[in-house]
């Protein structure tokens, strides 16, 4: 079942200078399941941060509904919101601390007032005692006048202990005290994770929570998401511009330009399968692309990227293919890494041989099920441009040195760079 649920999201800020407005976000539909830790990856303005603060209507949309498990909130009064604001919990990127409150104050101020059911909630178990069909309506009546009574303001007791407890988990118990000045980036986005979850919200929404950490905090801050995630049964929501984070801990991701959402999918798909182009300019980053194109382009290499996803990532593939074509291969780059629980694995190779017999090997890859992506090769004598490009990796004859006879032979050079890369 969709958690959250966008449909058409519209958003407009008015200007002076531009007549229309700026268009922020352009039409975007996306659906978030409950338990779904849900990347949004783009760019700096490409609309992300404003699709997510559409979501809590920190913003409301210019036109479009959001649907909060199940019920449209962009007709909802202000006092309405506030009680649908306490289930969804929210994170930045510089923290949003009180400086002159200490870190169990700053847990503690969503607190305030709060008392212990929200309207929905009060309505949620009211409901649940008129399923009891075996209680007389009188019974039911008095269970519900119960109810409305003990639905008090937290106490300063209730409060101190769900405090302490989000201290406990996010790691902070001996910084209670410590004011945020006291304390380094890492920490204080952990007090914000805390003052974020202590009111016990169902979703919680980050909008670019790593972006002003170093890496090695940027992974702690990750783990201890994903860890609260599965102790709490929490929907996460991601904003981010960082790839690295999107792997690390999302299920699901959506991708964002100009507004648009441009391509969606399981975090596996989306990452094996890029459709649009700043999609792949993502992956690319982190798969050493640039580099075994540059590598080509210098020495005139035939480049294979090889993608291993799940049981493949296991498999002997290479070793069987030497000793069954007559090809060489060395191996350039290499990457084994977890996404969303599932092994993806990448190779970058450099292939020699005859036409055919390297045809012959790719064909055998693909036989065993693993993606074969063409970076680069020689080219051949009478094909030029796009028909060139066409014949890449199909036609024998494309592997053919023209600058050679019947043989593909690789010079000094070559051999001793082969030396350093293979050791």
């Amino acid at each position: 079942m969709a958690i959250i649920e966008l449909k058409n999201i519209v958003k407009t800020f008015p200007s002076e200078k531009v007549g229309e407005g700026v268009h922020a976000v352009k039409d975007v539909s996306l659906s978030i399941e409950e338990g779904d830790i849900f990347g949004i990856i783009g760019y700096s303005g490409a609309g992300k941060s404003t699709l997510v603060r559409c979501i809590n209507l920190l913003e409301s949309p210019t036109s479009g509904e959001v649907l909060v498990e199940g019920k449209n909130i962009t007709a909802y009064s202000e006092a309405q919101l506030r009680s649908v604001r306490r289930r969804m919990g929210m994170i930045f990127q510089h923290f949003n601390l009180l400086n002159s409150a200490n870190v169990f104050e700053n847990v503690a101020a969503p607190l305030k007032n709060q008392r212990r059911f929200t309207k929905d909630e009060i309505e949620e178990k009211r409901a649940e005692l008129r399923k009891d069909s075996s209680l007389p309506e009188k019974e039911i009546k008095e269970k519900e006048k119960a109810l409305l009574k003990s639905n008090k303001k937290l106490s300063g007791k209730e409060i101190k202990e769900r405090v302490e407890e989000m201290l406990r988990l996010t790691g902070l118990e001996d910084k209670a005290r410590a004011y945020p000045s006291q304390l380094s980036g890492g920490q204080k986005q952990r007090v914000a994770i805390a003052r974020a979850l202590v009111g016990k919200p169902k979703i919680l929404l980050c909008d670019e929570a790593t972006s002003a950490l170093d890496p090695n905090t940027t992974t702690q801050i990750i783990e201890l998401l994903r860890s609260l995630q599965e102790k709490l049964k929490l929907t996460v929501v991601m904003i981010t511009h960082q790839m690295e984070v999107v792997k690390s801990i999302c299920n699901k991701v959506a991708v964002m330009e100009d507004g648009k959402v441009i391509e969606e999918g399981s975090l596996v798909e989306v990452f094996s399968e890029p459709k649009s182009s700043i999609t792949k300019e993502f992956r690319e980053k982190t798969l050493y692309r640039k580099e075994a194109l540059a590598l080509t382009e210098k020495n005139r290499r035939n480049l294979y990227e090889l993608t291993f996803i799940g049981e493949k990532a296991n498999d002997p593939a290479i070793m069987e293919l030497v000793r069954t074509y007559p090809v060489e291969v060395s191996i350039l780059f290499g990457n084994i890494e977890i996404l969303s629980g599932v092994p993806f694995g990448t190779l970058t190779i450099d292939m020699k041989g005859e036409g055919k017999d390297i045809l012959d090997a790719v064909a055998y890859l693909k036989s065993r099920e693993i993606k074969v992506e063409e970076l680069g090769g020689h080219r051949i004598e009478g094909f030029s441009g796009e028909e060139n490009d066409s014949c890449r990796g199909q036609n024998p004859e494309y592997y053919k040195n023209t600058e050679r006879s019947e043989e593909v032979k690789i010079d000094d050079e070559l051999r001793e760079e082969d030396k350093i890369w293979n050791g």
